[in-house]
């Protein structure tokens, strides 16, 4: 019984934090669309609006499969990819002030890509770990 409050309780964590930025991204696109050209600079302009689609549409995806036991195990794999993706892109800017961030989106795309972000989503992705464990 405690280890299916935890799993809900988890669940309802991953829903918030990925339901209140994806969000902010969606509400107004050409800001994201921006960090993700500043984030991304070497992948070309082409690819950093299939990069933007792809991980809004991923991040979707995750917000959906949290409430489907049978999908659990590939939306968690799908949270550890997104969280890695973003994770990279800051390793990659760390230390670096972003110009076209709007600080909106501080789980992914930190205006400032300090240690703080860096941990905030290695927890995420802790999260998505002992999901898969539970």
């Amino acid at each position: 019984m405690l280890i299916i409050l935890l799993q809900i309780f988890l669940r309802i964590i991953i829903v918030i934090i990925f339901a209140k930025n994806l969000r902010g991204k969606l509400r107004d696109i050409v800001p994201y669309y921006l960090a993700i050209t500043d984030y991304y600079i070497n992948f070309g302009e082409k690819n950093h609006k299939k990069i933007a689609l792809f991980l809004l549409t991923l991040e979707m995806s995750i917000i959906l499969g949290m409430f489907f036991n049978e999908i659990i195990t590939l939306i968690c794999i799908l949270g550890i990819v997104n969280q890695i993706i973003y994770l990279y892109s800051m390793i990659n800017n760390y230390n670096k002030k972003m110009a076209n961030t709007c600080s909106c989106y501080i789980v992914n795309l930190p205006h400032e890509v300090s240690l703080l972000p860096i941990l905030y989503n290695i927890g995420i992705i802790y999260i998505f770990i002992l999901l898969l464990i539970i």
